[in-house]
């Protein structure tokens, strides 16, 4: 199969499989853009070496499986949705142990939360309390920093340690664990602004702006039921009640429709200047396939995957499509990403090979 990419973008495609049980492939373009020079400037294109990669595979900030997931593989069939994912730090305007962060996408996400330095759990008498936060000049994000995790104190019948399954990569959650053995340990940084940590036994909100792991409740929940019917009926294919919706690894709260382009994104003490405003560009882009026979067949394409990543200062976008293979594998023959050149249309049409690299043609 031959990829032409006549755009400034990155892009690849995949095997993948419908929900019905029908492969299919999977086109992906990827682009990055400078943040403007100032705030509320427009964004610049960057070329495809300076821009975020395709992934193709998870990649976690530390041990995958016990770290949160930086960036997850690209190679999703469809999602329902977009994402908007953030990785960020907070700043606090004058050295404080604390401060709110927000992150403002069009008029359909609106979401804030507070930021504290590092605190632990004092034991005081038989209880135990929350020390202050140490004042910060600059302070991650991100879900190992808020409530959850797991309590390896005990285990059950199964020999299955305590998880919190909101968010089982956190710091806090510990049900079982003697609170003699909390005394030091620390405390969670990351805070719904309706919520505050007052007692160590206090189940609050996760909260953060990545993503969330596929093992996460609210994510776990849509990828179907996988028991002795599905090993012994539909193996290897996906259960009838897997959603597509699984896919998105963005929070429940940092969905939103499909980009179209003009959506204006306002961010808050996540960089130094405090508040720091863009728009995101148009994002309609020309995607088909040709397929053994001669026929191009426009695909539905859609942007929904948005990475903002303010100490890079640059944003991604993500766009994907998808074609069913109706017979045989060899039956989609080209994959065209973006507008073809007439040039290149009548070198086809006259049996001549270019190749076609990022926007040139070779």
């Amino acid at each position: 199969m031959e990829l032409n990419n006549f755009t400034q973008l990155n892009a690849q495609y995949s095997s993948g499989l419908m929900p019905d049980g029908r492969s299919c492939v999977v086109i992906v373009a990827k682009g990055s853009w400078a943040f403007p020079q100032c705030s509320g400037g427009e964004a610049i294109l960057l070329d495809p070496e300076s821009s975020l990669d395709i992934i193709t595979a998870d990649v976690s900030l530390g041990q995958p499986g016990f770290t949160p997931i930086l960036y997850e593989n690209d190679f999703a069939r469809f999602k329902p949705q977009c994402d908007v994912i953030m990785h960020a730090h907070a700043y606090p305007l004058s050295n404080k142990p604390e401060v709110e962060v927000g992150l403002k996408v069009g008029s359909e996400l609106d979401k804030s939360f507070r930021v504290y330095g590092p605190r632990q759990w004092v034991k005081s008498g038989w209880s135990l309390s929350l020390s202050k936060a140490l004042p910060f000049e600059k302070q991650i994000i991100h879900y190992g920093l808020a409530y959850g995790g797991v309590d390896y104190s005990e285990f059950d019948s199964k020999g299955i340690a305590h998880t919190f399954v909101n968010n089982p990569l956190g710091i806090g959650y510990a049900p079982k664990t003697n609170v003699n053995d909390l005394d030091g340990k620390p405390a969670p940084q990351l805070e719904p602004l309706n919520q505050k940590i007052t007692r160590f036994n206090q189940e609050i909100e996760p909260v953060s702006f990545g993503p969330i792991s596929r093992n996460f409740k609210d994510r776990l929940a849509l990828a179907g039921t996988y028991d002795e019917y599905w090993e012994r009926e539909v193996s290897p294919f996906l259960p009838d009640d897997f959603k597509e919706a699984f896919y998105q690894c963005a929070p429940n709260d940092q969905r939103i429709s499909h980009l179209c382009g003009g959506e204006e994104i306002t961010l808050s003490n996540v960089m130094p200047e405090g508040e720091f405003s863009f728009v995101v560009p148009d994002t309609h882009i020309y995607v088909s396939a040709i397929k053994s026979g001669g026929n191009e067949q426009l695909l539905d394409v859609r942007a929904d995957t948005l990475i903002i990543e303010p100490e890079l200062r640059r944003f991604s976008v993500v766009w994907r499509a998808s074609i069913p293979i109706e017979y045989y594998s060899t039956e989609i023959n080209t994959i065209i990403v973006g507008q073809p050149t007439k040039a290149w249309r009548l070198a086809r049409a006259k049996g001549k090979e270019f190749k076609v690299l990022n926007g040139g043609i070779r």
